[in-house]
């Protein structure tokens, strides 16, 4: 269909526009491009189609709208330059690109099971009426009294002989304190009960006197 031609309808309200734009579209092969609202109460209905078309759809239009309402003017316009065509007819807009679909949202990784807990294990109890075993504590021990004797002496006998009588005096003698039994023991390497037994025996004979754990000599020249 040519588009060489507009044909305008101004009425006088809405529902005028309409009958005359529902006539112009039934009566002749034209296009219904646009409608203005001026004022209130004032509607102008433009179609498009070829200069003969046009023509025929305003006549209808005109006829019908004057029925219902009141018809203010028509117009036929044939090849209307391009600014009058966009003045009375703007291009349609371009339809608005669809909107993207959303992305459907990732489903959601389902949670691992848990793991079942392990039963706990009972505390090992004695049986009832079975006394429970416990080991006999081992009786403290006493520490070992030190003997008197020396432990490096050598048991080698009693002092009986004249030369160590002599040996042992010298030995108390060379000092005014005196000598226990224990150091003589010590100094000779013999037995603590021999040394003490000869001491005591040296004590009864008068060359030796004790005072306390000590001997003294009473001669405290060297017998020859």
């Amino acid at each position: 269909m040519r588009r060489n031609a507009l044909g305008l309808i101004e009425v006088n309200g809405l529902v005028a526009a309409i009958e005359a734009a529902d006539a112009m579209l039934k009566s002749a092969s034209v296009r219904l491009s646009r409608r203005h609202v001026i004022s209130p109460g004032l509607v102008t209905v433009v179609v498009e189609g070829d200069i003969a078309s046009c023509r025929a759809a305003v006549d209808a239009g005109s006829a019908a709208a004057a029925r219902v309402g009141k018809v203010i003017t028509q117009l036929v316009i044939g090849r209307p330059d391009d600014d009058t065509r966009r003045l009375a007819a703007p291009a349609p807009e371009a339809p608005e690109a669809p909107e993207a679909p959303e992305a459907p949202e990732a489903p959601e990784a389902p949670e691992a099971p848990e793991q079942p807990k392990l039963p706990e294990q009972p505390e090992a109890s004695a049986e009832p009426g079975s006394p429970e075993q416990e080991s006999p504590e081992a009786p403290p021990t006493e520490p070992a009294i030190a003997s008197p004797a020396v432990a490096d002496q050598d048991d080698t006998g009693p002092l009986d002989a004249v030369e160590e009588k002599g040996r042992l005096l010298a030995y108390i003698a060379a000092t005014q304190r005196g000598r226990t039994a224990q150091e003589v023991a010590r100094h000779f390497k013999k037995h603590f009960g021999a040394v003490r037994s000869l001491l005591e025996g040296l004590t009864q004979d008068g060359q030796l006197q004790r005072k306390g754990a000590r001997y003294v000599a009473l001669n405290r020249e060297s017998p020859q």
